[in-house]
């Protein structure tokens, strides 16, 4: 019967401490556009209930919303997953001891 080799965890390389830091950046500063971005939507909500919301149903009127809460719906969302997960996929894979298993051998 033969015996599993020993596992052997490879540990995190030189470079991720700048890119856990890179992540961590990133994310304040997507934070702070959508802040600005939704300080931008309380300052001109009574311009756009007098201009926009007044007019009838057609193309521009929804390309407007589409724009205006469409967007910054996503926006929000992808600010929220970033907080709760700051790295891509890709990255947090290749950090995993099973994965660098894989790569050591």
């Amino acid at each position: 019967m033969s015996t599993s080799p020993a596992v052997r965890y490879v540990p995190l390389n030189t470079d991720s401490p700048a890119v856990f830091r890179g992540a961590r950046v990133s994310n304040y500063l997507t934070a702070a556009f959508v802040t600005l971005l939704l300080y931008d939507h309380v300052i001109s909500l009574d311009k756009e209930v007098e201009w926009i919301w007044t007019l009838r149903w057609r193309l521009p009127k929804m390309i407007f919303i589409i724009n205006r809460y469409l967007i910054t719906l996503l926006l929000l969302l992808a600010c929220f997953t970033d907080f709760m997960y700051p790295l891509p996929v890709s990255v947090h894979l290749s950090y995993l001891p099973v994965f660098n298993m894989v790569i050591a051998r």
